[in-house]
């Protein structure tokens, strides 16, 4: 729609500079831009490759950079929601390890509980998890997890 009513040979730089500025002012995902972007990349080389358009410059445009989201933590009412909604849950203790552990969800499930150990104390603090081997799942072999060396 944004090119819709404009010839392709009147395109210019400051045409795509402002559909993407309207894209990102819509806040849509860096990736979904790029992709707009890069449809329109094409769809203009092709026209250059067939004679209907010199493309003034804008090939060579670059695309939007990838921008991280700020990251979003729960507060304490949140967290006491989620945990209320999942406490009769079949999994519900995985989701409470992996809220209160940090761990991502492949680490969770890898665990064996034959390598877990809930007793343990580490810089003052009682019942931590000490992990002693993880369970690979591309190559099927538990291994010991990669201590970091002294001064790292």
């Amino acid at each position: 729609p944004h090119f819709g009513d404009m010839k392709i040979n009147n395109i210019e730089k400051s045409h795509l500079r402002n559909f993407i500025y309207e894209l990102q002012s819509k806040k849509l995902s860096t990736s979904l831009i790029k992709h707009s972007v890069s449809i329109f990349k094409t769809i203009m080389k092709q026209a250059e490759i067939d004679d209907i358009v010199d493309h003034k410059g804008l090939l060579t445009l670059p695309t939007p950079k990838h921008r991280n989201a700020d990251p979003h933590f729960w507060d304490y009412t949140q967290m006491s929601f989620f945990l209320n909604a999942i406490k009769d849950l079949k999994h519900g203790d995985l989701w409470t390890l992996t809220l209160f552990t940090g761990m991502r969800a492949g680490e969770v499930a890898g665990l064996k509980w034959d390598c877990v150990f809930l007793d343990k104390s580490f810089g003052g603090y009682t019942g931590a998890i000490d992990i002693r081997r993880i369970f690979n799942q591309k190559t099927n072999i538990i291994q010991e997890p990669q201590k970091p060396m002294i001064g790292e």
